[in-house]
């Protein structure tokens, strides 16, 4: 395996499944892929991921799989174009770069929050009846982290990344609010109303952030 990017929350996910010996697949980085804030499908590339693929041209690390940076057919511009497809606006907006393996969960950043480094906050798609946006981080880093917490919870509990919907089932993003809610950055952007315009009109999307923003405050 090539080189790990500096992302100490790649590093921690990668760390956490070295240790239970689960799946990591990867690709050699791509001399053709974007640095970061070059236009991939109109979207500036995030700083963050430009790090990711100057290392890996995608993989598998555990359950998530993320796309190829460059490829003839399936990569970052072609899975988005693809998704995009029968999207409506708001989901165009979000600039899918992985998918949880077993289900229509996307990864995505939103380059319309970008701040003034280009560092863009990360939401969870979900290409469902409603496309459904749950904003998770405050950036891809703070996503790999999380990532692996979930990867943690299951392997303490089940001994694997197995999941059963129907018995003690660890969900992802669900049952994460709390270490989502310590994500100042992004609680500041849900608080200053800055992702209404992808959440507002889900109504599951909408009780996702009334829910993140009560655990902020109950944290105090």
């Amino acid at each position: 395996m090539q080189a790990t990017p500096t992302l100490p929350g790649l590093e921690r996910l990668i760390s956490v499944l070295r240790e239970h010996g689960a799946k990591i697949e990867t690709r050699p980085a791509s001399d053709r892929m974007p640095k970061a804030g070059v236009p991939v499908l109109g979207h500036p590339l995030d700083p963050a991921l430009a790090s990711f693929y100057s290392c890996f041209n995608g993989g598998h690390f555990g359950d998530l799989w993320l796309f190829r940076g460059v490829d003839e057919q399936c990569g970052l511009q072609q899975e988005n174009e693809q998704l995009n497809w029968l999207a409506d606006e708001r989901y165009k907006k979000v600039f899918r770069f992985g998918i949880i393996d077993g289900f229509a969960h996307y990864m995505g950043t939103v380059p319309s929050l970008a701040d003034a480094r280009g560092v863009q906050p990360v939401v969870e798609a979900s290409n469902y009846t409603d496309f459904d946006i749950y904003p998770i981080a405050s950036n891809v880093d703070r996503m790999f982290a999380l990532y692996a917490r979930y990867c943690e919870a299951r392997f303490e509990r089940y001994g694997s990344l197995k999941w059963d919907q129907d018995n003690d089932y660890i969900a992802f993003p669900d049952h994460f609010i709390s270490e989502i809610a310590r994500d100042t950055a992004l609680i500041r952007m849900l608080e200053e109303g800055r992702f209404e315009e992808l959440t507002f009109s889900a109504p599951d999307s909408r009780a996702w952030v009334s829910e993140v923003l009560a655990a902020a405050r109950a944290l105090g």
